[in-house]
């Protein structure tokens, strides 16, 4: 049977920013969908879920869909079902247990008093993490307790696909699902001058470059690779970081929460000469000074 990956002449293995770090075929996006097809394999979680494959994929193979694991339908609604409905305008979560990203709440609220008193903060939730399809009863449970909610702030570009597409699924529309450091935007949250920018690859769909040439818009942060091919992440970090160096980059704001905690952790364990900043420490660093 003929497969389109067969004679293809593979450009997404050319934007794959884990595949380029670790430079072995076997983890390239259209060996790992040769490898799916045959049923689970370990390999196919050599993932982030960015992307980047599918906007170079010449034959529209649903990449993600074919890599990504697929949720257990049983699966528990957890701490979105304990909720009670939520009737505000905006509700901040102060972070993502799947990400493990969390900001503590009461700074939170500290830091959002005077310039969003209005906005609902939530402590830490899970957001479904990437997977081929959501989980209903926690999709459900997630519509549930935002129907009286317009914008739901989380802090990753993964977390806002997650999410997005849980709400989705169970029908829920009209709600924005928005990044924290895009949404802090309106507040004037001072950056460093001359800062170099860097988003989330969920929040760009970058391929082989960007715009000043700095390719692999990847960091490595995304799951299902960071937990299951830790050693994967942090070398494809450790590219960019040098990537960055070879630039000249010297300060770089990094939009998403979990691209900026990993990031910083990999610069200080290869010693990298660079300032990383966020708008959210930034931000947060205001209402510890209240």
């Amino acid at each position: 049977m003929s497969r389109p990956c067969d004679a293809c002449h593979a450009p997404c293995a050319v934007v794959c920013a884990p595949a380029l770090a670790v430079g072995v075929d076997a983890v390239s996006p259209g060996t790992l969908v040769r490898l799916a097809e045959a049923g689970p394999h370990p390999l196919t979680r050599h993932c982030t879920a960015c992307g980047a494959c599918e906007v170079v994929c010449p034959h529209q193979v649903a990449i993600r869909e074919r890599l990504l694991p697929q949720a257990d339908p049983t699966m528990v609604p957890g701490p979105w079902a304990g909720l009670e409905p939520l009737v505000a305008e905006t509700v901040v979560l102060s972070g993502c247990t799947t990400h493990h990203d969390a900001w503590p709440p009461a700074l939170l609220r500290a830091a959002l008093a005077e310039v969003a008193p209005e906005a609902r903060v939530l402590p830490a939730l899970p957001c479904g993490g990437p997977v081929a399809s959501p989980a209903m009863p926690a999709a459900r449970a997630m519509a549930i307790a935002t129907a009286g909610c317009q914008t739901l702030v989380v802090p990753t570009g993964a977390c806002r696909d997650a999410i997005g597409a849980h709400l989705e699924a169970a029908g829920r529309r009209g709600a924005q699902v928005a990044v924290f450091d895009q949404w802090l935007a309106r507040f004037g949250v001072a950056l460093p001058r001359g800062a170099q920018r860097f988003a989330c690859c969920r929040l760009r769909r970058v391929t082989d470059t960007d715009d000043d040439g700095a390719a692999r818009a990847c960091c490595g942060a995304g799951e299902p690779l960071r937990s299951a091919y830790p050693a994967s992440a942090r070398a494809t970090a450790a590219a960019l970081l040098a990537q960055w160096r070879e630039a000249g980059w010297t300060d770089v704001v990094v939009e998403d929460a979990s691209c900026h905690a990993h990031l910083a952790q990999v610069a200080r364990e290869v010693g990298a000469p660079l300032r990383l900043f966020s708008r959210a420490s930034a931000f947060l660093s205001q209402g510890e000074r209240r």
